[in-house]
């Protein structure tokens, strides 16, 4: 499905809202962070099957 990326339960869990998550951990502690620290956060945080290259997309927009 594109635009969705999916948590450990195989729940569908939108761009947007990755996006949203993407901005608190960058307004938060997150500014010094690089796409691939967000990439582990979002992983070990949020539960998401998500890779580096996706998040990298995600963060230039």
């Amino acid at each position: 499905m594109k635009g969705y990326s999916y948590n450990r339960q195989q729940e569908p869990v939108s761009d947007e809202q990755i996006k949203a998550w993407l901005k608190e951990l960058i307004e938060g502690e997150g500014f010094a962070y690089g796409y691939v620290k967000m990439t582990i956060i979002l992983k070990h945080k949020y539960g998401l099957i998500i890779n580096k290259k996706k998040v990298y997309r995600l963060c230039k927009e």
